[in-house]
């Protein structure tokens, strides 16, 4: 049961990090087309700056954070709340 119940973990950490990196860019990609049709670039430049710049920060991390290859349930569950 434990290996199956690991097993499980494993798929599903590898789930998560391949949505992770699909999903990423888009924040990026949607803060800057709201933010320019919004106008909040002129409006609010620094916290529309530092939103795009936390958005691509946080999808390069991602790409960053790869899926580590153990078999120990407790390190896919701690990757899995990172």
């Amino acid at each position: 049961m434990k290996f199956i119940q690991t097993r499980r973990l494993t798929q599903e950490m590898a789930d998560t990090y391949q949505r992770a990196l699909t999903g990423g860019p888009f924040y990026a990609a949607a803060w800057l087309l709201v933010g320019i049709y919004g106008d909040a670039f002129s409006r609010a430049p620094l916290a529309s700056w530092g939103l795009l710049l936390g958005f691509i920060g946080l999808s390069a991390w991602r790409f960053m954070h790869r899926p580590i290859h153990v078999d120990d349930e407790a390190t896919v569950v701690r990757w899995l709340r990172l």
